[in-house]
């Protein structure tokens, strides 16, 4: 019998300790990958967020390992909070049916998987508070070294792509690469480095870390200024007051000066600096930014001293004084921020002028398209991606933007209202977990505490990215989860001590630990098959570049292979395809990636003109009236459209038929009055908002408008429109080579001579298209 006890002892004591070395590396694993992820742009790329896929595969499988196999833990779920975030994948598999642009919806599919694990994941790792403030301690880190990068690559010590713009007086972004996600995750790391220092007496960590948090907070609160953001600085400013208000009352007086400090401090060191940086005085920005460093830990200091002297320590930490003094702060700036605008009017107008300026509305104009596009399909939405692949066959007016600057509106373009409801019900389920945390007699000042950190700091990352793309990097999204984590956790944790923990049938275990399994091999399998394809891309790429085609080809049917959802790699295979001579294959590979991407205008651009070359003209012409359909105020597809059409009517004429040719030509005379009625269907305020090229002819069109009228026999309005856009040095040559041709039929053959003579030293190669175009009938002879 003792032997037997016995036995059950070691087992017992060596499951203890596997449950803490898993928990441990597990641990590790979530704050260092949420201490990197900002470094790889934000994790914004499908190519960054197939390796971090990788790693929360591996985090979630040792999650589930101890959580299920060691702890026994019944519960896979054990909030609906669980179910909603679980759901959210599963809208966007469904979505997937139904996409418009497959490989974009694979990708978001396993992005929204990626966050479902590692909310999991995160969840089941915590074992106290202390591992919360071990993660909330390592994102402060990752906050402070991502914001030291940007005045690295500001100061020209680093070199980060889009790091820092020197537009508005100097921009930084650090390594996200985007001024208003770096706002985004600055603001939620200065309520972190707030609660980090209000709290840290409580835990029980050593003092002089008071003065770091603090010094921190100065120094995120100058690069958060430098990132002239408009929208993360209301934000900021909404969340910071609502933070004031459920702060505990002791610690009010405390929040009021660290907060009023390190915003002010920082709002003068970021103008100091970036005005240094702007005259490249970069050893004085730094010292600039030393002197504000400096300034944090002496003023972190002498508040410290002098909050435990006793005759003040009794006002500072009483809760009814520090009511009053939030209460007249909120005065003083209210009444502070009327006199202010009373005496300076013109702020008012300023401000209002503001509400009106360019990004606002071009905003609002995306919105309303957006709208269209949901209205189109309400129940599903229309894929991952489904923005980027259709928003031009639906703008209002020209304009290039990937993302619908709205995460919420995105999500329900992609997966319709199904996806939407279950992020609002997430929402709910948040507050009214920490409404019941908060009120709960059970629930202690530090978890109360703890629990509306937590909200505050996920609502203000989600409220921001109501008006911009912010939670499209996955960094800052897996921030966002983690906080959810946080709360489902505080709130099982009160929970499961008043409940009978539940037994489960160890045949159902098996099955579900089966079935899980299977799913993270699927999973593992498509993030290193979607990896291995982007290398076999690339080295089909090299291989191009030395003029390999056949090893180019080789390579890019291994891409298709490990990811056949691609449409890029089906261009690339058809561009190798076409070079070696074979064109139905080429084509069919076009063909493919078009009905891959089917609202891509680009590819079906190219796609019409291998149809062209494959001599099938019907198809051509269908093509290039797509080109136009799928983009219809895009200057670029009438371009195109005009391209295919002369090429596909000088076809008709070597063939003989000049009914389909003249028809043709027609449409290309055409073309002006078309841009001109869709113009024309631009409500004038949104023509104003039009930066990019105008929807009026181009230089391109206008030529190959002259070459219709060559061919109709128009000659002096050939004449007239090559002359005008002979000025046009990259179309030099061709108008050059037409002005020959012209000259030619025209009876000039001395000056038909010389022209093409200057067009032979300019394009030595192609002399003999002069032949061919002369050889060709023209119509109204």
């Amino acid at each position: 019998m003792n032997k037997k006890n016995t036995k059950k002892t070691i087992q017992a004591l060596t499951l203890q300790a596997d449950n803490r070395v898993i928990r441990s590396i597990t641990l590790a694993g979530i704050a260092a990958l949420l201490f990197v992820a900002p470094f790889f742009r934000g994790l914004f790329f499908p190519s960054e967020q197939r390796y971090a896929l990788l790693g929360v595969i591996i985090l979630f499988t040792l999650a589930f390992v101890n959580n299920q196999l060691i702890k026994k833990d019944a519960q896979l779920f054990k909030h609906p909070l669980d179910y909603f975030i679980f759901a959210l994948p599963l809208a966007y598999l469904l979505s997937t049916f139904s996409a418009v642009n497959n490989q974009l919806a694979i990708d978001a599919l396993l992005k929204y998987i990626m966050y479902a694990l590692f909310y999991w994941t995160v969840a089941s790792t915590i074992c106290d508070e202390k591992d919360i403030r071990t993660i909330l301690n390592i994102l402060y880190l990752s906050s402070i070294v991502v914001a030291l990068a940007g005045v690295m690559t500001a100061t020209g010590i680093i070199n980060i792509e889009h790091g820092f713009l020197p537009s508005d007086g100097g921009t930084i972004a650090s390594t996200l690469q985007y001024k208003n996600a770096l706002a985004s995750m600055l603001a939620a790391a200065f309520i972190v480095g707030l609660y980090l220092l209000l709290t840290n007496k409580d835990y029980k960590s050593v003092k002089w870390v008071t003065y770091l948090y603090a010094a921190g907070n100065f120094l995120i609160a100058a690069v958060f200024f430098c990132t002239n953001s408009n929208g993360g600085y209301l934000n900021l400013a909404v969340f910071i007051l609502i933070y004031l208000l459920f702060i505990p009352p002791n610690k009010k007086i405390t929040s009021l000066y660290f907060t009023g400090v390190s915003l002010l401090g920082g709002l003068l060191t970021a103008r100091i600096m970036l005005k240094e940086i702007a005259e490249k005085n970069y050893t004085a920005a730094w010292l600039v930014l030393l002197i504000c460093l400096l300034a944090g830990l002496l003023l972190s200091y002498l508040y410290n001293n002098l909050a435990n002297r006793q005759f003040l320590a009794e006002k500072l930490y009483n809760k009814k004084t520090n009511r009053i003094a939030l209460l007249v702060s909120y005065l003083t700036l209210v009444l502070g921020a009327i006199g202010f605008i009373t005496l300076h009017p013109s702020l008012m107008a300023w401000f209002i002028s503001k509400l009106h300026m360019h990004g606002a509305l071009e905003r609002i104009t995306m919105y309303q398209d957006a709208w269209r596009m949901f209205m189109e399909r309400p129940i599903l939405g229309w894929g991952g991606g489904g923005w980027q692949e259709a928003y031009q066959a639906y703008q209002s007016y020209y304009y290039v933007s990937a993302q619908t600057h709205s995460y919420y509106l995105q999500v329900l373009i992609e997966t319709g209202l199904v996806g939407l409801l279950l992020l609002v019900g997430t929402w709910l389920l948040l507050i009214k977990i920490t409404y019941r945390l908060y009120l709960s007699k059970q629930t202690s000042e530090n978890t109360r505490f703890l629990t509306i950190t937590s909200l505050v700091v996920a609502a203000a990352l989600g409220a921001h990215a109501l008006i911009d793309f912010d939670l499209s990097l996955a960094s800052l999204s897996l921030q966002l989860y983690t906080w959810f984590a946080f709360l489902r956790w505080l709130w099982t944790r009160e929970m499961e001590s008043a409940q009978i923990k539940k037994v489960e049938k160890t045949n159902l275990m098996r099955i579900r630990t089966v079935t899980i399994a299977a799913v993270c091999l699927a999973l593992l399998y498509c993030s290193l098959s979607l990896i291995l394809s982007e290398k076999y891309m690339n080295r089909a790429l090299a291989a191009l570049n030395q003029n390999d085609g056949r090893q180019a080809l080789t390579f890019i049917d291994q891409a298709i292979g490990a990811d056949p959802l691609n449409a890029d790699f089906y261009i690339i295979k058809g561009q190798l395809l076409l070079a070696a001579g074979k064109r139905e294959d080429a084509t069919a590979a076009m063909e493919k990636a078009t009905r891959l991407a089917r609202y891509n205008a680009e590819y079906m651009a190219i796609l019409a003109g291998f149809y062209n070359q494959a001599n099938l003209p019907d198809k051509a012409i269908a093509a290039a009236d797509k080109i136009v359909k799928l983009s219809p105020l895009n200057l670029q597809a009438y371009e195109s459209k005009a391209r295919i059409y002369i090429q596909t009517a000088m076809a008709e004429l070597h063939k003989g038929d000049k009914t389909k040719a003249e028809q043709y030509l027609n449409a290309v005379l055409a073309i002006p009055q078309q841009m001109q009625e869709k113009l024309a269907a631009v409500p004038e305020e949104k023509k104003k908002l039009w930066n990019n090229t105008p929807l009026v002819p181009s230089n391109k069109i206008k030529l190959n408008i002259a070459q219709a009228s060559y061919f109709l026999g128009r000659w002096n309005d050939a004449h007239r429109y090559l002359n005008e856009v002979s000025g046009d040095q990259s179309l030099q040559p061709e108008v050059t080579l037409w002005q020959a041709v012209l000259a030619d039929k025209q009876g000039d053959k001395e000056h038909a001579k010389q022209l093409l003579t200057k067009f032979e030293k300019q394009n030595p190669n192609q002399i003999k298209e002069f032949s061919f175009i002369t050889s060709l009938p023209v119509l109204g002879e």
